[in-house]
């Protein structure tokens, strides 16, 4: 049977036909392939939202350390002046060697009074708030600027009473003379007044005036010069 050369052409193009429909569909039917960029966009930007916030924590954190530490670092300037307005007393033990200067200074938490003792045996010392302060051995009143008084004893001789030939023309002041010039306790915060009160059998008397009943203390130290009696009065 002989097919007509008309047939023949219209099946030829028939056949192309669907043959290019065939290789068309698969590239208009990819719909996954315009979802890909869309998820990969959506991923980056959940990453970048997320780093951000761990980053203000981090800045936040710094900032509370700060001010927590802040309080930290005030009281560390704090004065350890808690010591008490109770009398005080370091032992004791006599000294033949004489009491020869007292001194006074003002410190950021204290007023200082130091009574220089010329020798490097030991010594001892005691203060206490009284009344009013006794001259030794009289016992009359030894009467001071401020609000309250301050009894200072060195169990030493004041220079010229004693007997160890040191500086034997000075003589021993007169009761209720001023032991600290007035310029010097002008730069003062509590300590008004330092006043001698007497030195018998071996023992010094000092009258301190100060502007309030503070917490005091005493202690003695040594250098290679003498034994240095350091009464400290805290500040307000």
């Amino acid at each position: 049977m002989v097919v007509p050369p008309s047939i023949v052409s219209r099946g030829l193009l028939i056949a192309a036909l669907t043959a290019t429909v065939a290789v068309a569909l698969p590239a208009c039917g990819r719909p996954g392939t315009s979802g890909a960029p869309s998820s990969s966009i959506t991923s980056s930007a959940t990453t970048t939202t997320a780093a951000e916030p761990a980053a203000a924590p981090s800045a936040t954190a710094t900032t509370s350390s700060s001010a927590t530490a802040s309080p930290s670092a005030a009281a560390g300037t704090r004065c350890a002046t808690a010591w008490g307005t109770a009398a005080k007393s370091t032992g004791t033990r006599m000294s033949g060697a004489e009491v020869y200067l007292v001194r006074a200074g003002r410190h950021p938490c204290f007023d200082r009074i130091v009574l220089d003792v010329n020798g490097t045996a030991p010594v001892d010392a005691s203060v206490r708030y009284v009344s009013v302060v006794l001259s030794d051995p009289a016992g009359r009143p030894v009467r001071v600027s401020g609000q309250v008084s301050l009894q200072v004893v060195v169990r030493a001789p004041y220079l010229g009473a004693g007997s160890s030939g040191h500086q034997p023309y000075r003589k021993v002041p007169a009761v209720g003379s001023r032991l600290v010039p007035a310029a010097t306790l002008a730069g003062l915060a509590v300590v008004r007044d330092v006043r001698f009160a007497g030195t018998f059998e071996d023992v010094t008397t000092v009258a301190v005036g100060v502007a309030a009943r503070l917490p005091i203390r005493v202690f003695v130290t040594r250098d290679r010069n003498g034994r240095h009696v350091v009464v400290d009065v805290a500040r307000r």
